[in-house]
C-alpha cells in the first residue's frame, strides 16, 4: 500500500485509496469471520437438538 501511495501525486486520490483499502479490509475480515462462524453456529444448533 505504501509503495503505491508514493506514486500517487494527488492528495485526494491518496486519501481515496486509503479509504477504499480500509473498507475492503474491513469487508474481507467480516466475510472471513462469517465463514468461520457459520459452521460453529450450525454445530451448536445440531448439538442442542440432540439433547
Amino acid at each position: 500500500m505504501l509503495v503505491l501511495l508514493s506514486t500517487i501525486n494527488s492528495v485526494p486520490l491518496g486519501i481515496a485509496h486509503i479509504a477504499i483499502f480500509g473498507a475492503g479490509s474491513i469487508a474481507g475480515m467480516a466475510a472471513m469471520s462469517t465463514l468461520i462462524g457459520l459452521p460453529l453456529a450450525k454445530t451448536k444448533t445440531a448439538l442442542s437438538a440432540c439433547r
